[in-house]
């Protein structure tokens, strides 16, 4: 009788791990979703298809852009966190003066012509681009939209500049889609997210929805006005990346989306939504179900599931060095900005090994954190290669130089912690001090990977990403950084 404790015990573990097991096996067999038989054979290229941007206009040739001088940005994944960061990376970018045409003034944001993005990094760029198309519209006039600021257009009126867009509780509607009687038909709750994607980030106007066509200029059909914008998706079944461009929704012969709640025929590449890429970008698994796009290429398999593209290149480090690859540009430079925050340490406290289920669902986030292990080794192997200048910003910019004394960062700490708002008035200072800045760094790293965001955490993203391309010397001078200070000087 003593030991039946022990033995139930036992016989439960035993379940568990047979009920893990079975479930394992049930998931692998259910990845495969196309025939055993690939009907295309070589006719498919065994290399994953690669933007062409010979298919397109130079977006070098926009009124007022220096063509000797190629610039990418890459925006990693992260949710929100990713968005609100890089949108103040894009104001930093913005306040850094660059010589333009002709020895004009100009600036490093105005200079970029490529962004890459990943899932939720896609939201800075999408709001920086709809704003841009936005003026454009407003001012046909301005062919160099010198009187452009993406500072100015975050917030409009008070209300309704990117900023409002990018704190939007967009989980709310992952959460209430459960319940939504829409979604007993053919819609999933990504679809709800796709919609609010396409109204309150990229600013729907007129019951228009932004689409390709607004970026991207066929070869001989007029002169670019804003730089190309590739979101990143990545292919269910082989792992491939895939950028959002016409020439790729070409080759993989895409004739039908879901958009605005409702199933759309693609006649043309260049008439796919914005949105539709940007929420297929962030279909983070489990979260977000992947998305569908219907295909002509292959009769017997006439889907293409897209999930997240942080799974293939959480970075969108990719798809930039490929376009500038491309570029005929003299000079070539990538700015990467990178919301991870995940740990570098490799030991645990943790007395035994992980069991089963805690090792499957590490499983979904694992390759992140291991590509990430490597990407400036990458990146210097890639850019020797294709001769490219490239600067790295991330959480971690104020922690590297030397620290500010230690208990004056951990009072800022707590001061930005607290929800007093006379404690973190710091956070709307223009010249903010060393340890202030340390703070929000610090405090920047905590926030989670979600589609919402309160507005203090949102203040404290945008701080840390105008502060990003920065450091504090010894004698706790703030200037570039040395990699900014190599960009720059190549204007």
């Amino acid at each position: 009788m003593m030991n039946q404790p022990h033995r139930l015990r036992r016989t439960f573990s035993l379940q568990t791990r047979l009920l893990a097991s079975f479930s394992a096996c049930a998931l692998l067999g259910a990845c495969a979703t196309r025939h055993s038989k690939n009907e295309l054979g070589a006719a498919w290229p065994a290399a994953e298809p690669v933007v062409n941007l010979d298919a397109y206009e130079s977006v070098q040739r926009r009124p007022g852009q220096r063509s000797d001088i190629a610039v990418a940005v890459a925006i990693s994944g992260g949710g929100m966190r990713a968005g609100n960061f890089a949108a103040g990376v894009l104001t930093a970018l913005e306040s850094v003066p660059v010589t333009g045409v002709g020895g004009a003034r100009s600036n490093l944001l105005r200079e970029v012509d490529y962004f890459s993005t990943v899932s939720g990094g896609g939201m800075a760029a999408g709001s920086y681009m709809a704003r841009l198309l936005d003026y454009h519209r407003q001012h046909p006039e301005d062919e160099t939209a010198a009187g452009f600021s993406f500072a100015r257009t975050e917030r409009i009126n008070g209300e309704d500049g990117w900023r409002e867009a990018l704190s939007k509780n967009y989980q709310s509607s992952l959460v209430g889609s459960f319940f939504n009687p829409l979604m007993l038909g053919e819609l999933d709750r990504g679809d709800i997210l796709e919609s609010r994607l396409d109204k309150q980030v990229l600013g729907r106007r007129g019951g228009r929805s932004l689409t390709l066509r607004d970026v991207f200029v066929p070869r001989g059909g007029g002169v670019p006005r804003v730089p190309y914008w590739v979101a990143n998706a990545t292919v269910y079944e082989n792992g491939a990346i895939f950028p959002f461009t016409p020439d790729i929704l070409a080759e993989y012969s895409v004739n039908g989306c879901k958009h605005a709640l409702r199933s759309r025929a693609l006649g043309d590449p260049y008439d796919l939504p914005l949105a539709v890429g940007m929420k297929a970008s962030a279909s983070f698994p489990v979260a977000i179900p992947p998305s569908t796009l219907k295909s002509a290429r292959d009769p017997r398999h006439p889907r293409l599931h897209l999930m997240d593209g942080g799974v293939a290149d959480n970075l969108g480090i990719v798809t930039a060095l490929r376009l500038l690859r491309q570029d005929k540009a003299a000079r070539k430079v990538l700015i990467v900005i990178d919301a991870y925050n995940g740990r570098t340490e490799p030991f645990s406290k943790r007395g035994n090994r992980p069991g089963m289920v805690l090792a499957a669902l590490r499983t979904t986030s694992i390759s992140l954190d291991s590509s990430h292990q490597r990407v400036r080794n990458l990146l210097g192997i890639a850019s020797a290669q294709s001769a490219v200048q490239y600067a790295v910003l991330d959480f971690h910019q104020a922690l590297r130089g030397p620290a500010p004394q230690a208990e004056a960062a951990d009072e800022n700490a707590n001061a930005l912690a607290t929800d007093d708002p006379s404690a973190s008035s710091s956070l709307h200072e223009d010249d903010m001090s060393p340890q202030s800045v340390q703070a929000v760094f610090t405090q920047a790293l905590g926030v989670g990977t979600w589609f919402k965001i309160g507005d203090d955490t949102q203040e404290v993203l945008l701080k840390a990403g105008e502060n990003a391309i920065y450091h504090y010397d010894a004698s706790g001078k703030k200037a570039l950084l040395p990699e900014m200070r190599r960009v720059r000087g190549m204007f």
